[in-house]
């Protein structure tokens, strides 16, 4: 009789350990245990959101109220990144043919963003203004010679738009305003990369 009980009692505490452990496995692997400390996960946000300076967030937001971004142009974009607004007008009539200078259809918005944009920069934001050549034997490929002069003509864009501005807006010569070049396969255009110094 002794013997007996004690066999079955082995029995049982071997059941009640596999019970156990089977409850600890169950619980890791299909309920996991919520803490009341945990804080629920934010709402992400985009990360121009998050990491884009406050001058640039002011000067974005006054671009896009403008009558020139309110209603959609043709040609004519606004975007941002984390630390650059860019402003982009593309058109292929923007200049006249193998021209540097900017058609006079052009020039008044040209103005129009330039008195939104002069007054907001500063020590904190700088302009790389951009001209960009439409590369029209890109399919057939193009010699070292016309690329060169691609450039040498986008480069020249953009350096028209500099002295533009200077020119017509006197406080624009406090600003350090640097210029690039591209060959873009897309129309002609000309772009407005304001950016943190």
């Amino acid at each position: 009789m002794g013997r007996r009980l004690r066999g079955s009692g082995r029995v049982t505490v071997y059941q009640g350990l596999a019970i156990v452990a089977l409850g600890l496995f169950a619980s890791r692997v299909h309920a996991p245990v919520v803490s009341s400390e945990v804080s629920p996960s934010p709402i992400p946000v985009p990360s121009t959101e998050i990491d884009q300076p406050h001058a640039l967030q002011i000067l974005y937001k006054r671009l896009q109220d403008s009558e020139w971004f309110k209603v959609k142009a043709d040609g004519v974009r606004l975007w941002r990144t984390s630390h650059r607004v860019v402003i982009s007008i593309e058109s292929d009539e923007l200049y006249d043919d193998q021209s540097a200078s900017i058609s006079e259809t052009w020039v008044p918005l040209i103005d129009a963003l330039a008195r939104i944009l002069i007054p907001e920069l500063g020590p904190s934001l700088q302009v790389r203004i951009e001209g960009f050549k439409e590369d029209r034997d890109e399919a057939q490929g193009v010699s070292v010679f016309t690329q060169m002069g691609d450039y040498r003509l986008a480069t020249e864009r953009a350096s028209w738009l500099v002295d533009h501005l200077e020119r017509n807006f006197p406080e624009s010569r406090r600003l350090k305003m640097r210029i690039g070049a591209g060959v873009a396969a897309s129309a002609e255009r000309v772009e407005l990369h304001i950016e943190m110094r």
